[in-house]
């Protein structure tokens, strides 16, 4: 009874587990309220009042990209209505992890409780993992659970009427006991936490009442003892697919000069607006993302012309609900003063801006000036003492006439002269 802690996934719509990529994601919203039925692929079966699709209260949960806002599911205390959905079979051919997030409210609790979703095989006849719930320490309290077979294990309370967020990791093993790993309001960071709620493991090796593949969902009360609601379902290969809203494969840096280049690839991206890049606590940049995606995506972004120091980066992944969640970090980035005095103007020829560039390896006093051909002075860009490092200063040439044009870029002791041609 391989009871997959993802279990949970009722809303699931058809995913594969071996690609690696985002399984599925389901926040009910293009659902029409009230009869669950067969919307979005569900199969309805048992007696009781159905399980409906509402509006009226929705969930929420800082950081969560399942935190909507919008439609979601309940089931009601008095009924022990199934309802089930398909999915790719995942074959039990080697070992795989499936991680699970979603949002849960407990609308009524008492002190015998219920599983309320498993996973089945091929079949559909045998469980597999199992999410309970049950009373705390009083009627103001549930405590959650995972279950492999007959063993349950259990968190603390957590507070009855408040939304919660469960992860939920099933660890597949063919030659060892197969692990259930369970999360209750766990730290949205870039990593998995080290420490779980609970832990179950399967009674014995082999479980005999698995067959060959995982392939259903349920959403199945044992019992009529509770009632709840659900919403923001996610299921993936890795914890960044399952409760964060990308799923960062990489994250790596490089130095030239006085420029930092960050790259990122994203496996897969859910509700994605883009990307705050934040160098030692300030933004730095912004990058878009891709929305929703399952394609593997490619990002860089340049940071140019730093002073020589030491630099944190901080890929923070924002949502189109505003939403945001540290991807990833970057520390102990070094910048070193450049080596010698170098200068040049680029574009050129411009019409009818550019830049001045130019690398300082001592601190010294900078004079910029633009002459015409004929030595009239015509701007002085730069005056002041400027600290070692990269920098660049714009030059706009719009009210000056086509032709060519003398830069003269002195620091300290060390100058340098650069012809220009203004191009209109």
């Amino acid at each position: 009874m391989k009871y997959i802690i993802v279990a949970l996934l009722l809303n699931m719509s058809i995913f594969s587990l071996f690609g690696y990529s985002q399984i599925f994601t389901d926040g009910f919203n293009p659902y029409t309220t009230g009869d669950l039925g067969t919307q979005g692929g569900w199969a309805p079966l048992g007696p009781g009042a159905q399980i409906q699709v509402e509006s009226s209260s929705p969930m929420n949960y800082n950081g969560y990209p399942g935190s909507d806002l919008q439609n979601y599911i309940t089931v009601p205390q008095s009924s022990v209505a199934w309802s089930y959905k398909n999915f790719s079979s995942q074959y039990l051919s080697s070992d795989f992890n499936l991680w699970v997030s979603f949002l849960i409210r407990i609308n009524y609790n008492v002190s015998n409780g219920s599983y309320i979703m498993t996973f089945r095989d091929f079949d559909n006849k045998t469980d597999g993992a199992m999410l309970y719930v049950t009373q705390g320490s009083s009627s103001s309290y549930v405590n959650f659970g995972v279950c492999k077979l007959s063993q349950i294990a259990y968190s603390g309370d957590y507070s009855v009427s408040s939304v919660h967020l469960i992860v939920m990791k099933y660890s597949y093993h063919l030659s060892v006991r197969d692990t259930m790993f369970l999360w209750v309001d766990p730290v949205l960071n870039n990593g998995e936490p080290s420490v779980s709620s609970a832990v179950a493991f399967d009674a014995a090796n082999n479980d005999p009442n698995w067959k060959t593949s995982v392939s259903y969902i349920d959403l199945r009360p044992l019992n009529n003892n509770v009632g709840f609601s659900l919403d923001g379902f996610r299921l993936g290969n890795t914890w960044q697919q399952a409760p964060l809203p990308v799923s960062l494969e990489s994250f790596n840096y490089s130095v030239s000069g006085s420029s930092v280049k960050l790259r990122w690839v994203t496996s897969s991206e859910t509700n994605n607006k883009g990307f705050e890049i934040i160098r030692n606590g300030c933004t730095a940049g912004w990058i878009d993302g891709k929305g929703s995606t399952n394609i593997p995506q490619n990002y860089i972004f340049e940071d140019k012309y730093l002073p020589p120091g030491d630099y944190n980066y901080s890929l923070k992944q924002i949502d189109y609900n505003g939403v945001s969640t540290t991807a990833g970090n970057i520390n102990g980035v070094k910048v070193n003063p450049p080596h010698k005095f170098r200068a040049d103007v680029f574009p050129n020829p411009f019409n009818p801006s550019t830049k001045i560039k130019f690398d300082l390896p001592d601190d010294c006093h900078l004079k910029v000036n633009v002459y015409e051909a004929s030595g009239r002075l015509v701007k002085t860009v730069a005056d002041e003492f400027r600290l070692k490092g990269a920098y660049e200063i714009p030059f706009d040439g719009s009210r000056l006439s086509s032709g060519v044009y003398i830069c003269s870029i002195n620091a300290g002791d060390k100058s340098m002269i650069k012809k220009i041609v203004l191009a209109k």
